[in-house]
C-alpha cells in the first residue's frame, strides 16, 4: 500500500513540533518518520497510523492510501 502524494506532502509540511507529535501517537522516532516518508514504507498503512496520520493532518483516512491500494485492500477482508 501506498500514501496518496496529498497525504505524504501533508506530512512534510507539518512543522517538527506537529511530527514529533504525530511520532509520539505512533511510537517511533522523527528519524524513523523521515526514512517511512522517504521510501513510502508500508508501515505508514497499518490502522493505528493511518488514525493518527488522519487526527494530525485533517486528511480522512479514505484518502491517505491510494484508491486502488484501498479497493484491493477491502476485498482481502
Amino acid at each position: 500500500m501506498l500514501l496518496t502524494k496529498t497525504a505524504n506532502l501533508a506530512i512534510k509540511g507539518m512543522v517538527v513540533k506537529e511530527k514529533k507529535r504525530l511520532c509520539n501517537k505512533i511510537g517511533i522516532t522523527i528519524d524513523t518518520l523521515y526514512r517511512w516518508l522517504r521510501t513510502n514504507d508500508d508501515s505508514l498503512t497499518k490502522r493505528n497510523v493511518l488514525k493518527a496520520i488522519s487526527e494530525e493532518t485533517g486528511i480522512p483516512i479514505d484518502d491517505i492510501l491510494e484508491q486502488d491500494e484501498l479497493v484491493e485492500d477491502k476485498d482481502t477482508e
